[in-house]
């Protein structure tokens, strides 16, 4: 007969006769820092394992402020070079322990709005976003509000947010000099 499943920390703990704090200090990494018992440790690791216990991430976000999440908005995810880009941060962010929401504007300043308040609202962590148009407004108060951001692959004269950009003059340039070794 298949075991029951429990789906939040406050059963998990009754079952167990410990205290839902306890329960949560094991669960994420803490029982050490808070001198938990070895024994108690393993009983509640076996029992979130035995009970297919896993701590909702949304809840946790909430308590903590932090959702371990990164919300990433490129123009066209169909384009080799921002799949690659959304490719790399999520390896990178993986090793960070963050999950990566992509967002696909659709070269359309409207929805990258709209993207921007749904991962607000969803509690991202931070924002990467290779923006489209000509105006940083929107992106610009997102930023100021506090929100950590990241621009990559455009520039805004004058806005003071970090940025990523290709060398692109650099590169044209070092190709044209390549090119031209190997025809002479």
């Amino acid at each position: 007969m298949a075991q029951q499943s429990i789906t939040n920390i406050k059963e998990l703990a009754s079952k167990l006769n410990i205290s839902i704090t306890t329960v949560s200090r094991v669960l994420n990494g803490k029982a050490r820092q808070y001198r938990i018992s070895t024994k108690t440790e393993k009983k509640v690791r076996d029992a979130a394992k035995a009970f297919h216990y896993s701590p909702n991430q949304f809840a946790r976000g909430l308590k903590l402020d932090k959702s371990e999440t990164i919300g990433v908005i490129v123009p066209d995810i169909s384009n080799p070079f921002f799949s690659e880009i959304v490719m790399s941060i999520e390896r990178e962010s993986k090793k960070y322990g963050f999950a990566v929401l992509i967002g696909n504007s659709g070269d359309d300043t409207e929805q990258e709005v709209t993207l921007i308040d749904h991962f607000k609202s969803r509690k991202v962590d931070g924002i990467i976003i290779a923006p489209v148009g000509i105006t940083s407004t929107h992106i610009e108060h997102v930023f100021q509000n506090g929100m950590p951001l990241v621009i990559v692959d455009r520039t805004f004269p004058g806005v003071n947010i970090p940025t990523i950009t290709s060398d692109n003059y650099g590169g044209a340039y070092n190709a044209t000099i390549q090119l031209n070794t190997i025809l002479q």
